[in-house]
This record gives C-alpha cells, sequence and structure tokens, in this order.
C-alpha cells in the first residue's frame, strides 16, 4: 500500500505523505482502531509502538524505505513526463 497522492487527470506531482517506520505504523492502526474513542487512538498506538521489539520496529522502517524507493521511481517518471514538450496547434 503507498501513502502518497496523484491527483489523476492533473500535473500535481506524487507528494510523499510517510517519512517514518511510525508514521507507517499509526496509519495503519488508525483503521483498525475505529472501535476506540477519537481521543484515546493515538495513545493506544503509542503503547503499540513502544511495545513492540526493535525487530518488529525495523520492518515498519523497511516498509517505509521501501515505499521511499517506489515514491523516487514514480516521481522521476512524473518528471520524466512533465519533460515532454506540448505542442500547440
Amino acid at each position: 500500500m503507498l501513502w502518497y497522492i496523484v491527483v489523476p487527470g492533473t500535473s500535481c506531482e506524487p507528494l510523499f505523505c510517510v517519512s517514518s517506520g511510525y508514521q507507517l505504523f499509526s496509519k495503519e492502526m488508525l483503521v483498525q482502531l475505529r472501535d476506540v474513542k477519537a481521543n484515546e487512538r493515538l495513545q493506544e498506538i503509542g503503547r503499540r509502538w513502544f511495545a513492540l521489539s526493535d525487530e518488529e520496529k525495523r520492518h515498519w522502517n523497511r516498509r517505509k524505505d521501501a515505499m521511499w524507493v517506489q515514491y523516487r521511481k514514480d516521481l522521476a517518471k512524473f518528471k520524466k513526463v512533465q519533460q515532454v514538450p506540448l505542442f500547440i496547434l
């Protein structure tokens, strides 16, 4: 699952929305914790993050790194398309 935004049909470049493994973990936990009260969700996510082992945290950071690699490829592709000259008749 990629967490950056591309607006179809526009010339907007992809915007990357995740800068850490914790942010990725939080985004996925927010979806799972819909039954928890809104004011308690972030506390619960923090508790769960601190309960993770170092290896589990590395897993989330590796996922974030893989997403960055894909994002950079997509951004390079976007910039290449943007460099194509437009001809107006």
